[in-house]
């Protein structure tokens, strides 16, 4: 099994290398061939520098670029697309998942799984962003009459050739939650598992509260009409 491990990362000079080296650290307790790739989303501190000394110690370490920045559903997008994996999994690279978790998590995918998505037991931030994402999820559930817990939880497995097929659309941070409602509308194998979440050991997060609400509620209602529009038959794919 060939699995890809990938992130975008932006600003996070305090974080990307520890994040890359347990990545690939775990992997290596895996059988079958492994990469992790990287977009580095037109970071302004020393987040790619530290990418490309990785990259030569580590032959397996894939590196893409987006100049200027253009979003984390836009890095996420470009490092999925140069994925080679059977299954690729996406993580953030700010360090707040645990990849030691991964082996849990792929004892419990099955072959006829196209997402085994991650949902956070507890999320470790601060008491707005907890509410918010709260709120969020309740709100998804009862416009889309789905049962996820927590779609834009980062952490999750895909099966690779669905994923990079798939027709992504979000430039920020809701991608995650496109990839869920999208593939329930399209009927896929959609299943969920507890995932840890721990607080930021280093850098500031490039979300605020009330931005991040905004994009996610324009986002949502946009995906909303598309996927009825869809469901009638007058879209051909969402």
């Amino acid at each position: 099994m060939y699995i890809s491990i990938v992130m975008p990362a932006y600003n996070e000079e305090a974080n990307i290398k520890q994040t890359v080296e347990s990545c690939i650290e775990v992997l290596k307790g895996i059988p079958g061939e492994h990469e992790v790739v990287v977009t580095d989303d037109g970071s302004l501190d020393d987040t790619g520098k530290i990418l490309k000394k990785l990259q030569k110690n580590y032959e397996n370490l894939k590196i893409t670029e987006n100049k200027p920045n253009k979003g984390y559903g836009a890095a996420l997008r470009k490092a999925v697309l140069a994925s080679s994996g059977h299954l690729i999994v996406s993580i953030d690279s700010d360090g707040q998942f645990d990849i030691k978790e991964l082996p849990l998590l792929l004892s419990q995918w099955e072959t006829n799984m196209d997402i085994l998505s991650g949902y956070r037991k507890a999320k470790k931030d601060s008491w707005v962003k907890v509410v918010g994402d709260r709120c969020m999820n309740r709100m998804i559930r009862l416009l889309f009459q789905v049962p996820y817990k927590d779609t834009n939880c980062a952490f999750k497995i895909y099966k690779g050739d669905m994923l990079r097929n798939m027709n992504l659309e979000a430039r920020g941070f809701q991608i995650p939650t496109e990839i869920i409602l999208k593939a329930h509308a399209k009927r896929m194998n959609i299943s969920e598992a507890p995932v840890g979440h721990r607080e930021r050991k280093g850098g500031v997060s490039a979300l605020t509260p009330l931005k991040t609400a905004m994009g996610m509620a324009v986002f949502l209602c946009y995906l909303r009409i598309k996927i009825c529009l869809y469901r009638r038959n007058i879209l051909r794919d969402v």
